[in-house]
């Protein structure tokens, strides 16, 4: 949280998301987007042509995690699966991360209310008691 993790919701609290001349794609999204569809629609708005749309969709199957990407070994990603925070965070990161963060994962549109910190309390005394 106070590296670069911190630098990048920082950054999507602060983007516009209202800008008429952007595309915006979820990491949820794209992580499972194993027919292109969410990317063609990114690379389309770029004004890639048809031709070119097949290339970028090979490209970004080849550099996926659910590709090649994965099969390359690639030392940098611990993993792939969206909503990782949800099996790890504890009790008293849920805090650090509230006390930081804020409302952020509500105004980000990932959770809907603050329940979240229940669940993270949940999560962790049923790890104590196992």
């Amino acid at each position: 949280m106070n590296h670069n993790a911190g630098r990048v919701i920082r950054a999507m609290l602060a983007w516009d998301y209202t800008r008429l001349n952007s595309c915006e794609q979820r990491y949820e999204t794209l992580i499972g987007d194993f027919e292109t569809e969410a990317f063609s629609s990114v690379v389309a708005h770029l004004g890639f042509a048809s031709l070119a749309l097949k290339i970028c969709r090979e490209k970004f199957v080849n550099n996926s995690l659910f590709g090649g990407l994965r099969t390359r070994g690639t030392t940098h990603i611990r993993c792939g699966n969206k909503e990782q925070w949800k099996n790890v965070f504890d009790l008293s990161l849920a805090r650090k991360f509230l006390a930081e963060f804020g409302t952020a994962l509500i105004d980000l549109g990932y959770e809907s209310d603050d329940a979240w910190i229940d669940a993270c309390a949940t999560r962790f005394d049923r790890a104590q008691v196992l």
